[in-house]
């Protein structure tokens, strides 16, 4: 949250974490922090940004 994400959340079913920015700039800057953070512990991590944005659901009559 520190880097500016509106939200942050761990997935359910498996070692994901994931947050969302309101830029890609904002985004990546969090995702070296967060690999930084692992890597501190020991730990390998890897980082995916991509945009939230995409084909809605239709009504198909």
């Amino acid at each position: 949250m520190e880097c500016g994400a509106l939200g942050a959340s761990l997935s359910g079913a498996g070692p994901t974490v994931f947050g969302w920015f309101n830029s890609e700039g904002e985004a990546r800057i969090a995702a070296r922090a967060m690999q930084a953070a692992f890597a501190g512990v020991g730990l390998h991590s890897d980082a995916y940004v991509s945009p939230v944005e995409g084909p809605r659901a239709q009504l198909l009559q």
